[in-house]
């Protein structure tokens, strides 16, 4: 998580690092480097703060589903709506199933 830290020498949290969870990072291709796209206050005395460099690399994660092909992300929906069905609705599902099994057998025999 990125780290930030307040310079400013009459701030009560001069040289302090804090940890900021939710921060949106865009490419800079000047500085090859991630940089906030808003900038960042400290709380107490509002001035900016500064990123701490950390060592390691940056992870990014893309969602992949948007780049799907139409049969690829069909199936993948399809997987999440059984799996679902599988773990919160396991009686309801088989009733259900069942009911429809019956109804048709009824149809074919001419009872309903």
């Amino acid at each position: 998580m990125p780290r930030y830290r307040c310079e400013n020498i009459e701030c009560s949290k001069y040289m302090r690092e804090e940890i900021i969870p939710k921060v949106r990072l865009v490419y800079n291709k000047e500085t090859n480097e991630f940089i906030p796209s808003e900038p960042i206050l400290c709380s107490e005395c509002k001035s900016d703060l500064v990123y701490v460099k950390q060592e390691g690399p940056i992870t990014c994660r893309f969602n992949n589903f948007s780049s799907m092909t139409p049969q690829q992300k069909k199936e993948v929906l399809h997987k999440r709506s059984q799996d679902y069905f599988k773990k919160h609705d396991k009686g309801d599902l088989d009733n259900y199933k069942k009911s429809i099994t019956d109804n048709l057998r009824k149809q074919a025999e001419g009872r309903l």
